[in-house]
């Protein structure tokens, strides 16, 4: 009976271990302070995550418990098995900043996916701010007067002019005015005016500059909070809605990848492959792209079908000839793209350096690769890499995975022979493991017979697999089976030699 108990322990130990892998534990609150810096009052929030397998995002909240109000500021990503710490102006967090009393006590509650924790702060100092230092008088945004208006429609990309008019009702000094743009994920859009001092009975003109960045999601409510800062504590905050909007039809362009990246000889081929993101309203069937590089009269073009909004896209390898007497420097790369039947184009300009030649060495290998590739969870994925011999001589070529332990990956084939002038094709092939998500860079090395020449990073994107670990589910469901038959067998061995002990006590008696 020892023994079996014994086991039970063991099996039920495993049991707990499997089911704790298959649900990983949440994003937690460790600990959350607020402090007073000039008058602005900063949450600082400190998150754990215990999960093992994975990195983890969780939604974070905040209320303010004597108001009763609850404002979600969205997700915020923890890494692996790791803690992290986040700050918030007292602004942002609640929509009911008016209300707060000077030489109140309040507490702010803050909630993740893991738990809730709780602190009790000062809210300003006991003295009278009934009376305002400063009145506004008007908002202008890009020259559009915001009085009447409910709500304003501007560009992702575009740069907002704030002009700012206000009249003063007392003298102060260290006055400062800050306009935020609030409900963009990546970063905190803010704009601030220097140190000023007012005078009663005057009127000032204050702008204030805010881009809004291109990526900024379209067609969408945002808030311009407009509030006073240090001496300004009398000054109300006001709030306008912004709707960020986008072109119709809008591709921009996100990067020349040019190889050799590090430089090309004259006499060269360049590789350059360009990375785009449909922006607009529209599906655009039809993009040229194009690159040139103006001063050694060199051009190349190739054209894309079918990209839909919010659709990034790499061109084709475009191959452009370095001219034999092209002086060693640095020249311009103009790449264009046309798009919405030829009426549309956007350009960017990159940089190329073009080094003197090497006497006696060998030229460098080009190696062309589609970076960004989107990979899913424990799900085979193939791309190609493409390495040019530029030399007169033949090269023995292979490339080997380096400390990729996120991923397994093959390569075909193991070794290639590429004669002078030619080139050759490597198929690779990439599964994560089950657990990997996110961004990850595939680190491979080109190497000549025994010597290594080169190393490549590929950009991936892993997508978590959407289906359910059914290997850990039957585990589990085996192990409980096994459990329940174990206790089966158990109760009946027990109740067996209850009653042979019974049938032996009555023999006894018998005879």
């Amino acid at each position: 009976m020892v023994n079996i108990s014994k086991l039970l322990l063991v099996m039920l130990t495993a049991m707990f271990a499997i089911v704790a892998s298959v649900f990983a534990s949440p994003v937690s609150v460790t600990s959350v302070d607020v402090q007073d810096v000039n008058g602005n009052y900063i949450v600082l929030v400190s998150l754990n995550n215990a999960n093992v397998a994975s990195g983890k995002y969780s939604e974070l909240s905040f209320t303010i418990e004597e108001l009763g109000t609850t404002k979600n500021v969205g997700v915020v990503k923890v890494d692996t098995n790791g803690s992290t710490v986040v700050q918030y102006n007292l602004r942002e967090i609640t929509d009911s900043f008016s209300l707060l009393k000077e030489g109140s006590t309040y507490q702010v509650k803050v909630t993740t996916d893991g738990n809730t924790m709780t602190k009790a702060f000062l809210f300003g100092s006991e003295r009278d701010t009934d009376g305002l230092g400063l009145v506004l008088d008007s908002v202008k945004v890009n020259s559009e007067d915001l009085t009447g208006i409910d709500t304003l429609q501007v560009m992702n990309g575009e740069t907002l002019k704030i002009d700012l008019r206000l009249s003063a009702l007392e003298d102060f000094d260290n006055a400062r005015l800050m306009a935020f743009v609030e409900g963009y994920e990546h970063s905190t859009l803010v704009s601030s005016t220097e140190v000023f001092s007012v005078k009663t009975g005057k009127t000032y003109v204050k702008t204030l500059s805010i881009t809004l960045p291109n990526d900024m999601n379209a067609e969408k409510d945002y808030k311009l909070r407009l509030v006073g800062a240090n001496d300004l504590s009398g000054l109300t905050y006001k709030d306008y809605t912004l709707y960020v909007d986008t072109q119709r039809d809008r591709v921009d362009i996100l990067d020349l990848v040019m190889t050799p990246s590090s430089g090309v000889e004259p006499g060269q081929n360049l590789i350059a492959n360009v990375r785009m993101k449909n922006r607009g309203q529209q599906s655009q069937d039809s993009v040229k792209v194009s690159v040139e590089i103006e001063a050694l009269g060199v051009k190349e073009s190739s054209y894309l079908s079918n990209i839909n909004p919010g659709e990034v896209a790499t061109s084709d390898d475009m191959l452009l000839y370095i001219p034999e007497d092209a002086l060693a420097k640095q020249y311009e790369v103009t790449v264009v793209l046309t798009y919405n039947d030829g009426h549309t184009d956007s350009s960017s300009e990159y940089t190329l350096n073009v080094i003197s030649p090497k006497s006696g060495v060998d030229k460098s290998l080009l190696v062309s690769f589609k970076n960004n590739v989107d990979l899913k969870s424990n799900e085979a994925t193939s791309f190609d890499i493409v390495i040019a011999n530029p030399n007169d001589a033949s090269k023995p070529i292979s490339i080997a995975s380096q400390d990729n332990a996120w991923a397994d990956v093959e390569i075909s084939p193991s070794l290639a022979m590429v004669k002078a002038g030619e080139s050759a094709t490597f198929k690779v092939t990439v599964t994560p493991k089950a657990a990997i998500s996110g961004e990850k860079e595939l680190t491979l090395v080109v190497k000549e017979g025994a010597k290594s020449i080169s190393e490549v990073t590929v950009s991936t994107y892993v997508e978590p697999s959407s289906n359910v670990n059914w290997v850990n589910v039957a585990l589990a469901l085996l192990l409980i089976i096994a459990i329940i038959i174990l206790l089966a067998l158990v109760i009946s061995i027990a109740k067996r030699r209850n009653d042979k002990d019974e049938e032996n006590s009555s023999t006894e008696e018998y005879y």
